[in-house]
């Protein structure tokens, strides 16, 4: 890390002390050397030796975690860096995929259930694209990706007209980066809208169109399929068929979404036990810890049993590890 704040955009670079330490100390053994007295040259030794304890055990807590990590940076950033914003946003998504269980990681809307720090990281994201517009970015590539980490993170929020005008800003200025493309079909599907998500697909050129793209194809297909199956919503459907709903719109990663179909789920009295339990479950480990405790409450007031309290204490050892992030 820099001792003295450099006007250039890098993070971390030990490398940078590698020769003033040398100096350093070279000079020390020298004074050391000369001291009039042997034991002088131990005790200074010795408090060196200590100094430098304290100092590492101190800094070592901001390498507990991650987040810790880039926390500290930010903390001590260079105001025109927009490095330690991003990495922050990006760690806080890596570590609420882990918090969460999460198999994928930080892909797109996994990590809703923990939205309370998504919304950090999009404040974290929005200034470090500030930051890039206001002082210039390194080059022309460096931009767009902080841009669309704006965007995913506002699909994790469920804020999805802001993330489709995000996304289409960027396919706008750089339509053969298929990425964007994709994310913008796979919004749409996350709306279950399969003939916005195919509209937008069909964007990409025949002779372009590559794994990612068929698999999206037969994702679009299979949620004509599974709509058709389901009908049009209604608010007086059966739990059932709303559990259906949440468990489609879960499977194509709109846990925001998933969240409030199971929430119906469970309010619903005509709701049995097994399908009050499975509501409260997908609350329990997918939805924000509010979400999660009012499902526990929820279904203790049917089922106050052994199966209930355990389910209530995954919610608080899941408020505990996302509240050390």
């Amino acid at each position: 890390m820099h001792l003295v704040p450099l006007g250039i955009s890098i993070v971390a670079a030990d490398r940078f002390l590698y020769v003033p330490s040398l100096a350093a100390a070279a000079a020390l053994g020298v004074v050391l050397e000369r001291a009039a007295k042997p034991g002088l040259a131990r005790a200074l030794a010795l408090a060196m030796v200590a100094a430098f304890a304290v100092a590492t055990y101190r800094r070592a807590g901001a390498w507990t975690h991650e987040v810790a990590l880039w926390r500290d940076a930010l903390a001590h950033a260079d105001p025109r860096s927009a490095a330690e914003d991003t990495a922050l946003g990006d760690a806080l998504g890596d570590a609420l995929g882990d918090a969460l269980g999460d198999a994928l990681g930080d892909a797109l809307g996994d990590a809703l259930a923990a939205r309370g720090l998504n919304a950090e990281a999009l404040a974290l994201y929005a200034r470090a694209e500030a930051i890039l517009e206001q002082h210039g970015a390194r080059d022309a590539a460096e931009l767009p990706p902080v841009q669309l980490d704006v965007a995913v993170t506002l699909e994790r929020l469920g804020r999805y007209d802001e993330a489709a005008h995000r996304l289409d800003a960027l396919v706008a200025a750089h339509p053969t980066w298929k990425k964007l493309v994709y994310g913008r079909a796979m919004l749409e599907l996350r709306r279950l809208r399969p003939d916005a998500a195919a509209a937008e697909l069909a964007r990409v050129p025949p002779g372009e169109r590559d794994d990612a793209w068929s698999r999206l194809a037969a994702l679009i297909a299979s949620t004509r399929a599974a709509l058709a199956a389901l009908g049009p919503e209604a608010p007086d459907e059966s739990p059932d068929l709303t559990a259906r709903r949440g468990a489609l719109v879960d499977e194509r990663g709109a846990v925001f979404d998933a969240s409030r179909e199971w929430s119906r789920v469970l309010s619903s009295p005509r709701s049995p036990l097994p399908l009050a339990r499975r509501a409260a479950g997908y609350l329990a480990f997918n939805g924000t810890l509010d979400d999660a405790r009012a499902a526990v409450v929820a279904l203790a007031r049917r089922a106050p049993d052994e199966e209930t309290k355990a389910l209530a204490r995954h919610v608080e050892e899941r408020r505990d590890e996302l509240a050390g992030l």
